[in-house]
């Protein structure tokens, strides 16, 4: 393959990068659950509840505000009494560690379990995001760009976008308790490992164009708050109870109502903009997003190659054009894939699709998703 024949992902557990690139953590799958690899529907429900001696352990979805007579509790009314329990019960100290669930350059990510509702009957899973005060690889801005993270996790609130309950911290570290999202990442969707020592890439069409469209409107919603992601693939989009993708890993997220010109993301994703630091702003989210569409389709990066070194690759990525789309399901992909990719993948961020007069509408009513109701898509209907 171009970019994936020597994949180094063991157990969903480790972050590693290729040829010394950037790597950033995500929540990454929970083995008990014994997850499958294959395509579920999309209404599947992939989280069952486990036990630990004589204590059950359920996710937060099982804390419910009691419903008025006229209306069941919303998403965010659940969410809110979850922070609320945390905030007031639960020390740093009351998070039980069960297992490592990733680790990366900047940190580690801990599946915990806690009694928030002080019932001892029952401990709710998180996932516990620490990272240190001092990092070398991140010099003297450490601090700032924790507390960026945290500040932009506090102004957003979707329901396809991870939950920051609460936060807490030591001498060494600073600790992001989130909402624990169940069924995986995206990448465990796309790279399937065969069992014999090979890979199958791919998916079908219509499972990408699902997983495309809520993607975008949740972009669209960070967007019209002037906060751009920066770091969008396949290992920072988990797939929720309901089959739907969220968003995680904010550690390159920013208030940005112009532009920036900091060098950040993830070197297969990065837009030409950013590689030749002339300020990118939002545009840069639409350019990952076309990547990621490709690779979802071809199991592939639309300019990485094994053995390609860095400098080979931005170079690709500022001048050349992309592989051709092949491999995935079929060779046969429709024409207004091809269609949106291209206007995703155009250089010139001014020209590129969601950057027109049509801004994100423009992407979400693309020809690509016709027969998808984005009304009934958002409420998950």
């Amino acid at each position: 393959s171009q970019g994936h024949s020597t994949l180094c992902r063991t157990e969903g557990l480790e972050v590693t990068a290729l040829d010394g690139q950037d790597a950033s953590i995500a929540i990454l799958p929970i083995h008990d659950h014994q997850l499958s690899h294959e395509e579920p529907s999309l209404s599947e429900k992939t989280m069952e509840a486990s036990t630990k001696d004589s204590t059950t352990i359920v996710s937060t979805d099982s804390i419910k505000p009691r419903p008025s007579s006229t209306a069941a509790p919303s998403l965010t009314e659940r969410r809110q009494l979850i922070r609320q329990h945390v905030q007031e019960k639960v020390a740093l100290e009351d998070l039980e560690k069960i297992r490592l669930l990733g680790e990366g350059e900047f940190g580690e990510v801990w599946l915990v379990a806690t009694d928030i509702l002080k019932t001892k009957e029952l401990k709710h899973k998180f996932a516990l995001k620490s990272q240190r005060k001092e990092d070398d690889n991140r010099g003297s801005d450490t601090l700032n760009s924790i507390q960026q993270e945290i500040n932009v996790m506090r102004q957003i609130e979707h329901r396809q976008i991870v939950d920051l309950i609460h936060t807490y911290e030591d001498e060494q570290n600073i600790y992001m308790l989130l909402e624990l999202i169940p069924g995986g990442d995206l990448w465990d969707r796309i790279y399937h490992d065969q069992g014999d020592g090979t890979w199958k890439s791919g998916m079908a069409e219509d499972h990408a164009k699902f997983y495309t469209l809520v993607v975008a409107d949740t972009l669209g919603y960070m967007h019209h708050r002037q906060i751009i992601f920066r770091d969008l693939k396949p290992e920072n989009i988990m797939i929720d109870i309901d089959g739907y993708p969220m968003l995680v890993d904010f550690g390159f997220a920013k208030y940005c109502p112009d532009k920036t010109f900091t060098f950040c993301g993830t070197p297969n994703y990065v837009a030409p903009e950013i590689i030749m630091n002339t300020g990118h702003d939002r545009a840069v989210d639409y350019w990952a997003l076309g990547i990621t569409i490709y690779e979802m389709i071809s199991g592939e990066n639309p300019f990485y190659f094994d053995g390609m070194d860095q400098v080979t690759l931005y170079n690709a990525i500022c001048q050349d054009n992309y592989y051709p789309l092949s491999g995935g399901n079929t060779d046969v992909f429709s024409a207004s894939l091809h269609d949106l990719i291209e206007q995703l993948l155009e250089k010139d961020p001014d020209r590129r699709l969601g950057m027109l007069a049509g801004g994100m509408n423009d992407i979400l009513h693309h020809s690509w998703f016709q027969e998808l109701d984005l009304i009934e898509v958002q409420q998950k209907r």
